[in-house]
Parts: C-alpha cells; structure tokens; sequence
C-alpha cells in the first residue's frame, strides 16, 4: 500500500511539472528574491545547496536573490508558503498534503528525497525512569503537530496499543522542548535525528526509542511552490 502511495505521488508531481508547462505565458518580469524553505537543520538537498551556493549561482546571472530559510517544523514552512512568505519548500510529505488539503493555493512539484533509514527519535532525560513506549502513557511529550515527527510518534504509539490521546502532548518547537525536558519539566520529546544528537551527546539524554527501526513508517520528502508564484514565473519555477 506504502509502494502505491508514493507512485500516485511520483505522478502527482510529474503532473503538476507538466502542468506548469501548460500555464499561461504571463510576462516574466522577474522577483527581486526567491525565498527557499526547509525545516531545521534541513533536507539533504536543502543543505548541500545551501553549503555549494546552487541556487545563489543559479539566478545569479538574472539579478534574482536567493534566501534561505529555515524553521522549526513542516507546518510553520509550509503555512509560510502558502501566505506567500516564502515561495518554495522542502518538507516531509505530511505538511504539504495537509496544508493542499486546507484549499490553500501551493503545488507539490517534486520528490526531495526518500529514505527507508532513519527517522524520528523519542528522547528521554539519561536517568529517566522510562524505559519503553508504554511507559509513556499519562506522560508529557513534546514534539511539533502536523510534522513527519507527529506522524511517526503516533505510529510508534499505535504499534502498543496507544494513540496521542493517551499522552500529553504539547506543540514545542526544541529551543523550548530541549531545555525543558532537561529540566525535568517535561518527560520525552520526538526529534530528528540531528537534534536529537545536540541532547544525547551531553550524555544529559538518551534514545527511548528510534522509529527508523520501522523503515516502513518513512515517509517521502517533497517539495512545494507556492502557487500564485508558479503562475506568475513558471520558467523560474521549472529551473
């Protein structure tokens, strides 16, 4: 089923390439700036070009900046994109099917990346008395809503028997969660991988339990436009 899924999505984007094709030939004066959306720290994608300066270089030679931004979960990027803050984002699948689903005017145009490695980490205080998913019912968990991570924390969830209604969950970005998980304030946090390292690798933290060890709970990257941009400058957009 996973499989037939991201085949309607690999068509879904190939549709929306070819419809950009199609759409009408408004005059192309340029933007001032295109404005480059991922979460933090970001996609592989986003990262490598942010670090080679690819899109910088790109439209460079059209007078067109090139900023790039991050934030704290798919939802917030992908809000942006839809009100017009930014114009293109990286997210996981979820954020940008949802914020479609809301009627917002946004395009998915193309498959980032996807990996069946990896994934979202539940991450506990190192003298924690938890020890297994079950032990987090009744307990306080932060992580992002409407992000992969929420999606992968329910699924872990599900795989014993609870939902997010039998936690309580609260919608922190890490600047908040991560300090006041050490404080003890709260009892795990869902992360990625990369921030779930800055906490672990004080040794003030531990891994509870890594959804990566279920490849099938991974979900596809994507990215979006927004859609009066992509109407407006369809030649920008298929570079």
């Amino acid at each position: 089923a996973f499989d037939g899924f991201r085949r309607l999505l690999l068509k879904g984007a190939i549709a929306v390439v070819i419809g950009l094709g199609g759409m009408p030939a408004f005059a192309q004066d340029k933007p001032d700036v295109i404005r480059i959306g991922s979460t933090a720290p970001g996609h592989l994608k986003f990262i490598l070009a942010q670090k080679d300066g690819w899109w910088e270089k790109e439209f460079a030679k059209d007078g067109i900046k090139v900023e790039l931004v991050t934030f704290n979960g798919g939802s917030e990027a992908t809000t942006a994109l839809a009100t017009g803050a930014i114009e293109f984002t990286y997210t996981g699948n979820n954020p940008a099917l949802r914020v479609a689903a809301s009627g917002a005017d946004v395009k998915l145009i193309g498959l980032s990346s996807y990996v069946r490695t990896g994934g979202s980490y539940i991450v506990v205080k190192t003298d924690s008395p938890l020890k297994t998913l079950q032990d987090l019912k009744g307990k306080k968990v932060a992580y992002l809503t409407g992000t992969v991570r929420h999606s992968n924390f329910s699924k872990a969830l599900n795989s014993v028997g609870l939902t997010t209604n039998d936690v309580e969950g609260l919608n922190l970005p890490f600047e908040a969660s991560g300090p006041a998980l050490l404080r003890g304030d709260i009892d795990a946090i869902v992360e990625t991988d990369s921030t779930a390292a800055k906490l672990v690798d004080t040794s003030e933290a531990r891994i509870l339990f890594d959804t990566g060890t279920h490849p099938e709970w991974n979900v596809p990257n994507v990215i979006s436009v927004n859609g009066a941009f992509a109407a407006k400058y369809p030649d920008l957009v298929k570079r």
